[in-house]
């Protein structure tokens, strides 16, 4: 990276597992043109967190959000997955929460963007054989998320519901789904 400094050759990251940041690696980041910086807490609540086995809580985000915006980033993006096996509406709840207190953190220097996929079972992991949302019921937590986050500098962005249930239609099925993606194609 530091043959690009001077450059200034924009570098923009996949999301990042919070726990993996180090004030280090985000003032090596800092110093490249800035885009956007996303995260991924993956979840609303440290239950939730704890639940998919994810090694950051809350207080870890907040951590590196306010790490982030001070070293002059404008925008952040925060990934979450909605849906998850034992969610409740105070997991959702806590989405809300958290992404209020980035933008508390962001002290009116920044754009804080929520991003919610839906909860996809995939074979040969530990939540394989758990049932997928419904489409109605997708609809209905993200409305629930959109409703609450009303703020000029807070938006949130999901991915199409429909496709998401395709995603869990493919990656679960067998070979005959191969079978139907032809006749349908035909």
């Amino acid at each position: 990276m530091k043959k690009h400094y001077a450059e200034r050759v924009a570098l923009a990251l996949p999301s990042l597992r919070v726990e993996s940041l180090s004030r280090t690696l985000i003032e090596e980041i800092r110093r490249t043109r800035k885009t956007s910086f996303t995260l991924a807490p993956e979840a609303g609540t440290d239950k939730m967190r704890q639940i998919i086995n994810k090694g950051n809580t809350a207080g870890d985000l907040l951590a590196s959000v306010d790490q982030i915006f001070a070293a002059g980033w404008k925008s952040i993006k925060l990934y979450f997955m909605i849906g998850l096996p034992h969610e409740e509406d105070r997991d959702l709840d806590g989405i809300v929460d958290l992404a209020y207190q980035a933008l508390r953190a962001a002290r009116r220097r920044g754009q804080v963007t929520v991003s919610l996929s839906t909860f996809v079972p995939k074979p040969h992991t530990p939540f394989q054989w758990e049932k997928q949302l419904s489409l109605d019921e997708i609809y209905n937590r993200q409305n629930f998320i959109r409703q609450r986050m009303n703020n000029r500098n807070l938006s949130v962005k999901w991915h199409d519901a429909r496709m998401s249930l395709l995603e869990g239609l493919f990656s679960r099925g067998d070979e005959k789904i191969g079978d139907l993606l032809l006749l349908a194609w035909q």
